[in-house]
């Protein structure tokens, strides 16, 4: 979407719009090429209070590198950038992991 966005602007020759994206850019991003800043960096925090809210987020988690927009592996419980593999079989991860249900809170 951001790509159409300046390609529009671009077309229709709005300079100070393409301007002002240009000065949002960081340098770090910058220097990787990137040109324009079109959305504003966001996060959306979200208290993970109920065991239900809690698995559902996990279930995201882990089902996310299947999902045919990114295809990252056939089998997400075997993904080696997951917990998955922990939760699913008790096996341990290259990053070491606390089970949920034993993070007090």
């Amino acid at each position: 979407m951001a790509y159409e966005i300046v390609k529009r602007l671009k077309e229709k020759g709005n300079t100070e719009v393409l301007r002002k994206l240009e000065e949002g850019v960081v340098e770090s991003d910058r220097k990787r090429g990137k040109k324009h800043e079109v959305f504003q960096p966001s996060f959306d925090c979200k208290l993970c209070a109920s065991e239900r809210f809690i698995l559902q987020k996990l279930h995201y988690i882990h089902h996310n590198p299947v999902v045919k927009h990114w295809s990252l592996t056939e089998d997400f419980s075997t993904f080696e950038h997951s917990s998955a593999k922990f939760y699913e079989h008790n096996e341990l991860c290259k990053i070491p992991v606390t089970h949920w249900e034993d993070v007090g809170g």
